[in-house]
């Protein structure tokens, strides 16, 4: 097992210390009082500001990054998407962490497909990944595109058509595993071959055996009361909760709406099967996001910002559990933290974070059971597993 890594903090800076020497030199440098003054005064503001301990100062970015990361519903699995940027073309691809024998590996998808966002089948089997190709591919294959990796063949499929008239991102399946909800918005694309949404995300779903899409959420052009702003997680009742920003409640917004405009702010929201959209509302506090949820829906996963134990100044992030009518935060990272996911029974939590503040993103697992927190995919140890060739898992393009 990969033990767990530690948090460092830089010491406390001795304010009052630093201040009483500061003006002691101060004086004994300065013919007068009025020579004194002006570097008084900018010892004093220095000194205030080192009265709170400071986080580290972030980090360059690592050559290796890892995107996005999947638990298994049983919780014995974590598939990761990565970019490697060491070479002159940037590679992205998949791989699995098996947690019981703390081993990597790496999965072979076509190699002209970008792919990324893994997402578990709820029977462990396959994967649902998000495709991007511009080059050297197929008029079918361009775009934007919803995948189907078999965890057991190494068979890929590709699920959706029209990749160029879409972006498609963040796909997860359904309960019974025949459905994948995914992010969609209409693609605006320039003379180079960028790309970029046009306007809002929203949400839709394609079949595994049927390539027609169903919108369930449109693709907004102008800001709306609802707009999708992170992935989203189905429930056993039908329902899917995701981040998405809806307006702020109570006077602040009765004050601004009398003035004509909108106080808009990240909310839980949930989609039911009759479409109707509106506030998770167990939790309406300012700042959930990243929400995930065991299968039975009665242990909802989110990131928040937090208060600090340790005296940190700045923003600090965490990760908490909603069940029953109960809020618990369950890490003390107090860091940047992004993305949820857990085992199917609940037992064990994801979640990436970024304890240099340097968008280094590791993973990390929590166990509910012992409490305790670990980070298991340092990005230094990619490092290390990139350069191997040996992909145990090989894939066979086709299309439905």
């Amino acid at each position: 097992m990969v033990d767990s890594v530690s948090i460092h903090r830089k010491p406390r800076v001795n304010s009052a210390r630093l201040f009483f020497e500061a003006i002691s030199v101060a004086f004994s440098q300065s013919t007068s009082k009025q020579g004194a003054l002006p570097l008084l005064c900018l010892i004093f503001g220095i000194a205030i500001a080192g009265c709170k301990p400071e986080y580290p100062g972030p980090k360059p970015q690592l050559d290796v990054q890892i995107r996005s990361a999947s638990l298994s519903p049983s919780g014995d699995r974590v598939a990761f998407s990565y970019e490697d940027k060491r070479s002159e073309k940037s590679l992205k691809g998949i791989a699995l962490y098996h947690i019981n024998s703390d081993r990597v590996e790496f999965l072979k998808l076509p190699e002209y497909l970008r792919v990324g966002a893994p997402s578990f089948s709820p029977d462990g089997k396959r994967l649902s990944v998000t495709a991007f190709c511009y080059l050297t591919c197929s008029k079918s294959e361009f775009g934007y595109h919803i995948g189907l990796f078999d965890l057991e063949t190494g068979k890929y499929t590709q699920l959706t058509e029209n990749g160029g008239s879409e972006i498609r991102l963040s796909p997860e399946f359904s309960p019974d595993g025949q459905t994948i909800y995914f992010s969609w918005a209409k693609a605006e694309w320039n003379k180079e071959g960028g790309s970029r949404p046009a306007g809002f995300f929203g949400i839709a779903s394609v079949k595994l055996d049927d390539p027609q899409e169903t919108i369930l959420l449109p693709n907004t052009i102008t800001p709306s009361t609802f707009q999708l702003v992170g992935k989203m997680t189905p429930t056993a009742n039908g329902d899917l909760i995701f981040t998405c920003k809806a307006p702020s409640r109570g006077p602040a917004q009765a004050a601004m709406e009398a003035a004509g405009k909108s106080l808009v702010y990240p909310f839980p929201c949930s989609l039911k099967p009759d479409g109707e959209l509106d506030y998770f509302l167990p939790l309406t506090k300012l700042g959930y996001s990243q929400l995930s949820a065991s299968a039975d829906g009665k242990k909802v996963f989110f990131t928040s910002r937090a208060d600090s134990t340790k005296g940190q100044r700045g923003y600090v992030y965490d990760l908490y559990l909603f069940e029953g009518t109960q809020t618990s935060r369950l890490t003390t990272l107090e860091t940047y933290t992004s993305e949820t996911d857990a085992s199917a029974d609940g037992s064990i939590v994801l979640l990436r974070a970024d304890e240099d503040r340097g968008h280094n993103w590791s993973i990390w697992l929590h166990d509910m059971e012992t409490g305790n927190t670990r980070e298991i995919v340092p990005l230094e140890r990619l490092l290390e597993l990139l350069p191997q060739t040996d992909m145990p898992v090989k894939a066979k393009p086709t299309n439905s």
